[in-house]
């Protein structure tokens, strides 16, 4: 089988993060981000820099180079040639999710939605319009920051008892959910395809209530 290409939407701590590790795997990835300055100030810094991957004592530093990271930081057009696509961006920014899906994404690719709250895929289908492909629920339990201070860093702090993405992968939706949680699983973040997402998106929007840091 053939390695899938990959997109990352969202150039922040999760997706940074994700895509990092997806790269130091192998895979070819596309962070694709909104057009803010923010982005295209953290962008500027990680071609220049690359990325450093990070955290506690136990997790080791390692550098993902600056002409890896130029390569990777990619275009919207680039999702017309990705199999599947994570996306990290904020509910807020799911107009613009819609609009790069129904512009460039590849029919039949895979969306999982890394983000906060219920009832994901019902948000984002209207919202891209014609183009046909699985969108799926995710349910995300991570704690990763992101710094450029003194250059771009990702800084992961592992939770053996939480860290994880959830997957909708009820029904017809079982292979492709499986296909995205084993991509992301295979490069060293915990992750696998569940029957019932939203017992378990309910369970995280009362653990974000309850926790000053959210999940995402």
């Amino acid at each position: 089988m053939a390695t899938p290409s990959v997109a990352v939407l969202g150039s922040g701590a999760v997706g940074t993060y994700f895509a990092g590790l997806l790269i130091e795997r192998g895979h070819n990835v596309a962070i694709v981000s909104r057009a803010s300055k923010s982005s295209q100030q953290r962008e500027d810094k990680m071609r220049e820099h690359g990325l450093t991957m990070g955290g506690p004592q136990q997790v080791r530093t390692r550098l993902i180079d600056a002409d890896t990271m130029r390569r990777a930081l990619a275009p919207p057009s680039a999702l017309k040639t990705c199999d599947i696509i994570y996306v990290t961006v904020k509910r807020p920014g799911n107009v613009w999710v819609g609009e790069v899906l129904s512009k460039y994404a590849k029919r039949g690719a895979t969306v999982v939605c890394c983000q906060n709250g219920i009832a994901q895929r019902e948000e984002l289908q209207p919202l891209a319009g014609s183009w046909t492909g699985q969108i799926l629920d995710g349910m995300l339990l991570i704690s990763v920051n992101y710094t450029d201070q003194p250059r771009p860093t990702c800084l992961f702090y592992p939770n053996p008892k939480l860290d994880m993405l959830e997957i909708d992968g009820a029904g017809e939706r079982g292979a492709a959910a499986q296909a995205a949680a084993e991509l992301i699983a295979g490069a060293g973040f915990p992750a696998k395809a569940v029957p019932d997402i939203a017992t378990q998106q309910r369970t995280k929007v009362v653990f974000n209530m309850n926790n000053a840091t959210s999940a995402l």
